[in-house]
């Protein structure tokens, strides 16, 4: 279950979200999409890569817009559209999704402890480095 914490103590703070999902389709001849499932946040690039990247960067700073306007994060997980969910349940179903995830604190993106990419390509796919 993902699950998105802030702590605010004086002038300290502590953001982490755990365990977020992002369905990843496309080729590097159309381009790549990034879709979180439990966030309803969505993304586009050119490589599978850079997508997975984008899609980590473009978070941070959508964290970052909810503390300065609203102060908190306490809105920020809304499930994608019923018929994104719709895709990767079919495909999980199908096994046709492999799984990529990016385990532990990194310094450049302290907010998170795992980003599972699931990509709708049955191959390996490298993680979030």
């Amino acid at each position: 279950m993902t699950e998105a914490v802030h702590i605010k103590e004086g002038e300290n703070e502590v953001i982490a979200i755990d365990a977020l999902r992002v369905l990843v389709d496309g080729s590097d001849a159309e381009g790549w999409m990034a879709q979180g499932l439990e966030i309803d946040y969505f993304i586009c690039a050119k490589t599978e890569e850079s997508v997975k990247k984008n899609f980590v960067d473009g978070l941070v700073k959508t964290i970052g817009l909810y503390l300065e306007e609203e102060g908190n994060i306490d809105n920020l997980l809304e499930p994608a559209p019923s018929e994104v969910w719709a895709e990767y349940f079919q495909a999980v179903s199908k096994e046709q999704k492999t799984v990529s995830v990016r385990v532990d604190f990194v310094t450049d993106y302290p907010f998170f402890s795992e980003v599972a990419f699931l990509s709708s390509r049955n191959e390996s796919h490298k993680s979030l480095a």
